[in-house]
């Protein structure tokens, strides 16, 4: 969600693979598909911004532990 996105890194357009990163110590923590390019999610306040593809804990993380 929207809300949850404190600070983009880089430039990217829709649809690009995005990772989302712990703020403190910057783990990966989940992989994504951008809903939105990254000018348009700066601004965006409310809503579904990154559609989520793997996360950690999910089936394919405990399969490569």
């Amino acid at each position: 969600m929207a809300p949850g996105i404190r600070r983009v890194n880089r430039d990217f357009d829709k649809d690009a693979v995005v990772v989302i990163r712990d703020e403190r110590h910057g783990k990966a923590l989940a992989i994504g598909i951008a809903l939105q390019g990254s000018e348009e999610l700066k601004q965006t306040k409310k809503g579904k911004s990154i559609e989520n593809l793997h996360f950690v804990g999910d089936e394919l993380w405990e399969a490569y532990k």
